[in-house]
């Protein structure tokens, strides 16, 4: 995932914006569970 992608989706999901995961995370911290997400397959990095 590239830098600049703010959005995601998944075949269970409409697109997502990162900014908007819920829960205790800060902004490094959903960029860091998204990106994640995305390497394992359960996210697809909009562009």
């Amino acid at each position: 995932m590239t830098p600049k992608a703010s959005t995601c989706h998944s075949p269970l999901w409409p697109s997502i914006k990162v900014a908007d995961i819920p829960g205790g995370l800060d902004e490094k911290g959903r960029l860091v569970l998204v990106r994640r997400l995305v390497r394992e397959g359960f996210l697809v990095a909009d562009t």
